[in-house]
């Protein structure tokens, strides 16, 4: 994989930070302030939401997902299989049929989207409504592509 490089001593290259409300909001582009830098890191926030036919990977399959920079509203949608919407409850997918795309391309495609929204040098921070579920299907389509 290519782009977004691991900070610290982790080894996902994609680390998951919970984002908390700072009372004071800096602007200084040199500013080296912990609470300031995550005001800063604000502008590489990626929003992101998963589809999957199940609860967690080995059950289900991740159908597709969606990311949004949150600055410049800039969306990635990644379809990695075609699915069924189930008419009473649309968060569920009920059926995956039809074409399946190669989730290599799908996530170097994402990969790259990142690294034209996000500045230089530093990484992205995702946020989603149960990071937990968003995450682990993200995490594992990287790993494994």
């Amino acid at each position: 994989m290519t782009g977004v490089k691991p900070k610290g001593k982790t080894n996902d290259p994609y680390d998951v930070r919970i984002i908390q409300s700072v009372g004071t909001i800096c602007f200084s582009a040199s500013c080296s302030s912990p609470t300031c830098q995550r005001i800063h890191d604000m502008k590489n926030l990626i929003f992101v939401d998963c589809e999957a036919s199940g609860q967690a990977i080995g059950v289900g399959e991740l159908s597709e997902f969606g990311a949004v920079h949150y600055p410049s509203r800039a969306t990635f949608h990644g379809i990695l299989i075609e699915a069924e919407i189930d008419q009473k409850n649309p968060a569920l997918r009920t059926k995956i049929y039809g074409k399946k795309y190669d989730p290599k391309e799908v996530f170097e495609g994402f990969d790259k989207w990142i690294n034209e929204v996000c500045m230089k040098g530093t990484r992205p921070l995702f946020v989603s409504d149960n990071p937990a579920f968003d995450w682990q299907w993200i995490n594992h389509g990287f790993w494994n592509t």
